[in-house]
């Protein structure tokens, strides 16, 4: 009989496509972890660089501002969390929901919040769009909102 080959190689595809997606989801939440272990000691350039695209078609939208291209993204950050006084807290992401998007791009979404030590605290939502590339997963666009958390909200 011809259908038995033929229903092995269809459960083997199924099979595949199932373990790439959760590979894809694991490997996106791994990045997400590595970013927020590298921002919590306060190493902001490195945070950018494990994830973000380093390229200038990198888009960044927070608050109203679009800001384009990885250099331009990184004095953003070394600004407003590195810059003279600034501080830049103890980051929590919660809530990640990584979606893959066929075996090579992915959307991430959740809650962050920033706990500082002398500034308000900050917190918000999120919206990743990842590409797998040579060097691994990389943000190529995040959305990323803006609001003073509720207690208890996030975390």
């Amino acid at each position: 009989m011809q259908t038995t080959p033929i229903l092995l190689a269809s459960a083997l595809l199924v099979a595949t496509a199932c373990r790439s997606a959760a590979t894809n989801t694991a490997e996106v939440q791994d990045l997400v972890a590595r970013q927020q272990a590298a921002w919590n000691a306060g190493d902001v350039e490195r945070f950018l660089r494990l994830g973000y695209w380093d390229s200038p078609e990198l888009t960044f939208f927070s608050g109203g501002d679009v800001v384009s291209g990885f250099d331009t993204m990184l004095q953003r950050f070394l600004k407003r969390y590195k810059h003279g006084n600034a501080e830049s807290g103890e980051l929590t992401f919660a809530d990640v929901v990584v979606t893959p998007l066929g075996s090579d791009h992915a959307f991430a979404r959740g809650h962050w919040y920033v706990d500082f030590q002398k500034a308000e605290d900050q917190g918000g939502l999120f919206t990743l769009v990842l590409e797998r590339q040579r060097d691994g997963w990389r943000i190529v666009h995040d959305h990323t909102s803006l609001e003073t958390p509720k207690t208890g909200k996030v975390q």
